[in-house]
């Protein structure tokens, strides 16, 4: 019915709007005062938008009618029934509510300088940081352009601090101690087997537990050989490890002196005495 008989432009919103401002009606009794416009539809298209406000007021009259309320024209009341109270207009009441809106505002500056604080130092801060943010992400976006998102993403930290291990006894540093043995392998600083790497070994064995044995045992599945030599020799001396702590496992922990044995020497100047 709006489109075909109301004027151009004069839409559903401009209708409700009419009714608020000029009647009171509120957005449930607009609908119900258009529903019953509908029973009342203009016999052809209206032409102008006066005549389209009138004919909205014969419905907003009818309406208050069958609606057993009291409607005066310029608003107030929301389409409730009159009770002999003042009618204000919606402007005027958004008007007297930005003026006490206004009010309070300056009552609140006025505490604020009594209390020597600054009201607008949360703002100032605000726009402080935000031009700090804005300048960061200046500089975030500069490196993103000139290395690209593979760099960024490649310098992100992984280190989480819940997958942190943590040993307070010398039997639980024995896995410390085989991983450290584990990556001196991988980047070649141990080659080979000598004195010193057997009673690392030795250690090692002596705190051996099934625990540790799954702990290595992981290390040694996940290792490539085909990555290199150092991998390749990591695997081998790793499951060779693995299986002497095997077999020793369950076992009482024994003392065995790696060291090279030598006998007493003696050095006078440089002349030296066996």
């Amino acid at each position: 019915m709006i489109g075909g008989k109301m004027p151009g432009g004069f839409n559903v919103t401009t209708a409700k709007a009419h009714l608020n401002k000029t009647w009171g009606l509120g957005p449930a009794r607009s609908d119900a005062a258009l529903l019953l416009g509908v029973t009342m539809e203009p016999a052809k298209r209206l032409g102008s938008e006066a005549e389209a406000k009138s004919w909205l007021d014969s419905v907003a009259t009818e309406y208050s009618k069958q609606a057993g309320i009291t409607l005066s024209s310029g608003g107030g009341g929301g389409g409730t029934a009159a009770a002999g109270g003042a009618v204000m207009n919606s402007e005027e009441f958004l008007k007297f509510q930005a003026e006490q809106h206004l009010f309070a505002a300056q009552h609140v500056e006025l505490y604020m300088r009594y209390l020597k604080r600054d009201s607008r130092s949360g703002a100032r801060a605000y726009d402080e940081e935000k031009e700090n943010a804005a300048a960061l992400q200046a500089k975030l976006d500069d490196i993103a352009k000139e290395h690209g998102d593979a760099y960024i993403q490649g310098i992100q930290p992984i280190f989480e601090p819940l997958k942190a291990r943590h040993f307070n006894s010398s039997w639980n540093w024995v896995r410390q101690d085989a991983l450290l043995m584990w990556y001196d392998i991988i980047f070649g600083r141990l080659t080979t087997v000598d004195r010193e790497i057997t009673s690392r070994c030795i250690a090692i064995m002596n705190r051996a537990d099934p625990t540790l044995l799954s702990y290595m045992q992981y290390y040694i599945d996940n290792c490539h050989p085909e990555k290199g030599e150092t991998y390749a020799l990591a695997k081998r001396f790793g499951q060779q490890l693995n299986d002497n702590c095997r077999e020793v496992l369950g076992q009482p922990p024994l003392y065995r002196d790696g060291k090279l044995p030598i006998f007493s020497h003696e050095y006078m100047g440089d002349t030296h005495f066996p």
